[in-house]
C-alpha cells in the first residue's frame, strides 16, 4: 500500500471511529438540514455507475444503481459533523454483488463565499460532480477484491453568504481530532484543512449560480 494510501485510510478510520463517540448534549432536537425533499429523485452519471436516490419521506431515501435498490432510514444528526447538519448512515450492507459496507450521508454545506466552496469541492479524495447551483454528489467504489467492495455516496447542497450565524458550530473538527490529522499531513495540506473544517457557519444563505468545473448534465432532479 502506498504512503498516501495509507495517509488516507488512517483518516478515513479516525473520522469513522469519531462517528459513533459524537453525541447530542443540549437536550434540544436540531433542524436538519437536508437536501431532498419527499417525491424528489435525483440521477448522477457518475464513473462507477448511474446512481439514482429516490426522497421516499423525510429521512428515508432508496439508493439503486446497478439494476438493484436499498432503501436506508437516515439517521439525523444532532451536532454539525465536518460541516453538516443533516443526514447520515454509517452501515449500510446493500443487496449489491460483492458490496460488503456502504456509508451514506446528506447535508447542506455553508459557506461565507465561492472561494470558501472551492477549497472544500477539492478535498475529495473519491469523485465529486458538481453543478452551478451547487448540488453535489461524491461517490466512491472501492476494494480490489470482488467480493469485498466498499461504497460512499454523499450529497450535498452548497449555499453562499449566508448572514445569520448558526446555532450548531462545527463538532467534528474537534482540537483533539486536529491534532490526530496533523500528523498525517504536510504543513500546507493542515493549514488548508483547518480553513475547511474550522470556519464559521451561517445559515440564511443563497445556491450559487456558477461554479468553475461544474458539470451540469451529470446530475438530474425529478420532483
Amino acid at each position: 500500500m502506498s504512503k498516501a494510501n495509507i495517509i488516507f485510510t488512517n483518516i478515513c478510520a479516525l473520522l469513522i471511529i469519531s462517528l459513533f463517540v459524537c453525541a447530542d448534549v443540549s437536550g434540544a432536537d436540531p433542524i436538519n438540514e437536508i437536501v431532498l425533499s419527499k417525491g424528489m429523485t435525483l440521477t448522477a452519471q457518475t464513473d462507477w455507475a448511474t446512481i439514482q436516490i429516490t426522497a421516499i419521506a423525510k429521512n428515508k431515501r432508496k439508493y439503486t444503481w446497478d439494476g438493484q435498490s436499498i432503501i436506508v432510514n437516515l439517521i439525523p444528526r444532532q451536532q454539525r459533523w465536518y460541516g453538516s447538519l443533516g443526514l447520515y448512515h454509517p452501515q449500510v450492507r446493500p443487496p449489491h454483488k460483492g458490496v460488503v459496507h456502504m456509508v451514506v450521508e446528506e447535508g447542506q454545506q455553508h459557506f461565507k463565499t465561492i472561494d470558501g466552496a472551492m477549497i472544500w469541492l477539492k478535498r475529495f479524495e473519491e469523485e465529486t460532480i458538481y453543478r452551478d447551483d451547487g448540488l453535489v454528489i461524491s461517490s466512491r467504489l472501492t476494494g480490489n477484491d470482488s467480493d469485498q467492495k466498499f461504497v460512499d455516496i454523499n450529497v450535498w447542497q452548497i449555499f453562499v453568504n449566508g448572514k445569520t450565524l448558526s446555532t450548531y458550530q462545527e463538532t467534528g473538527a474537534s482540537a483533539k481530532s486536529m491534532e490526530s490529522v496533523k500528523e498525517y499531513m504536510q504543513a500546507d495540506q493542515f493549514e488548508t484543512y483547518k480553513k475547511i473544517n474550522l470556519r464559521k457557519h451561517y445559515l440564511g444563505g443563497h445556491k450559487p449560480t456558477k461554479l468553475p468545473g461544474s458539470q451540469n448534465s451529470r446530475i438530474t432532479i425529478k420532483h
